[in-house]
């Protein structure tokens, strides 16, 4: 019975790691670049004012954790369960999305991590 088990977490797992990396989304609803980059900008100067080195979404029953807003542009942190991330990695992959799926000066996406949480860009 253990190893059904553990085999079933490993595959849980490995098809976690598989769906990992960048999904672009973007449409004529989709955010301006400019409103996706200072939405983000915005958000990491306000958490690194305080200290904060990690994003975490702590709800057991998953959600979304607003990180920034500015004009149209929105940033989330969202999981399905608890979930950290470094700011740091966040902002990377989130400027990732901005600058490889932006199409007519409009960007929408996410970038999923291994752990199945994502970093969204999309229209407030």
């Amino acid at each position: 019975m253990k190893s059904i088990i553990f085999s079933t977490v490993g595959v849980l797992a490995f098809a976690s790691a598989a769906l990992a990396g960048r999904i672009c989304e973007t449409s004529e609803g989709s955010p301006w670049v400019q409103d996706a980059t200072f939405a983000i900008t915005r958000s990491w100067r306000i958490g690194n004012e305080n200290g904060k080195t990690l994003v975490c979404q702590t709800s057991s029953g998953g959600g979304c954790i607003i990180l920034g807003t500015y004009a149209d542009g929105r940033v989330d942190f969202c999981s399905s369960q608890a979930s950290c991330q470094t700011i740091d990695d966040i902002e990377e992959k989130l400027r990732d999305v901005i600058n490889n799926c932006a199409q007519n000066g409009k960007v929408g996406g996410k970038w999923v991590f291994g752990d199945g949480s994502h970093a969204d860009v999309f229209h407030s």
